[in-house]
Order: C-alpha cells, then sequence, then structure tokens
C-alpha cells in the first residue's frame, strides 16, 4: 500500500512537473514572437513586451526597458500603452516623475475609450494640474483608484 502511494504521488509529480514546463515552453515561446513583434514595430505588442519587462515576467524586471516600450506603443496611438506610459511618469518607474506628462498620455488614453486612461483622467482637475485632482473628485487617493 506504502509504495502504491508513493507510486501515485510520483505520477502526480511528474505530470504537474511537465504541466508547468509545458506551461513555461508556452509562455517563452509566446515572449519570444512577442519580441519579435515588438521590434518590427507591432504597437500591441511594444505594450505587451513592456509589461512583461515592468513585472519581471520571462525577463530581467527592468522599468527603464519598459517605459521605451511603452512610448514605442504610446507613439503609436496604442491606448494602452499610453496609460502605461502615464502611470510610469506619474509613479515614476523607469524615467523621472512628471505628473503632467503623465496626464497628457492619460488623457490620449482616455479620449480613445480606454477605462483605465479614463479612471486616471477622472483624478484630473480642469486645469494641467494634477496634484490635487484626486480631491476635487471625491476620490480617495488610497483607493488605488488614482495614482496622481
Amino acid at each position: 500500500m506504502k509504495q502504491a502511494l508513493i507510486a501515485a504521488v510520483a505520477v502526480v509529480a511528474i505530470f504537474h512537473g511537465s504541466r508547468a514546463t509545458a506551461a513555461s515552453d508556452a509562455y517563452n515561446q509566446y515572449l519570444a514572437n512577442t519580441e519579435i513583434k515588438a521590434e518590427a514595430g507591432d504597437a500591441k505588442a511594444e505594450t505587451a513586451l513592456g509589461t512583461a519587462y515592468s513585472l519581471g515576467n520571462g525577463v530581467p524586471k527592468d522599468d527603464v526597458e519598459a517605459v521605451q516600450w511603452f512610448r514605442k506603443a504610446a507613439e503609436q496611438g496604442d491606448a494602452n500603452g499610453e496609460t502605461f506610459l502615464g502611470a510610469a511618469y506619474s509613479n515614476g518607474k523607469g524615467i523621472p516623475i512628471d505628473k503632467a506628462e503623465a496626464a497628457t498620455w492619460w488623457r490620449k488614453a482616455a479620449e480613445q475609450g480606454n477605462p483605465d486612461g479614463e479612471d486616471f483622467r477622472r483624478c484630473l482637475p480642469a486645469g494641467n494640474s494634477i496634484n490635487t485632482g484626486y480631491r476635487n473628485k471625491g476620490l480617495d487617493k488610497s483607493s488605488g483608484l488614482c495614482h496622481c
């Protein structure tokens, strides 16, 4: 009985390990294809690659590299790239903090109907300054809804 239990556990471990390896291999293939597309100028792939660098998924975490990819996507009008670039400017991850520049990119994303860009845009007061925008809209900065 003990040997059967050990054998069953071994089979499950091998099966689980092979599934994890297969998932890892699939992600690595996805990432390789994404990098090829990004280097060819595909804006969606540029945003995806920037996200991978921002999170350290499949590549070393590198906020500067992430910003470079987000900028490429944003400059092509990719709303997600615009949102992520705005967040980088707002939070100072990979680029110096510049709230006005953050506002510019979030507005562009919001104008395309991007829900995250729209949420960030709500943090903005009527003018260009965004330092107190969350207060003007009745949003609690600690809620995570505003990153201004």
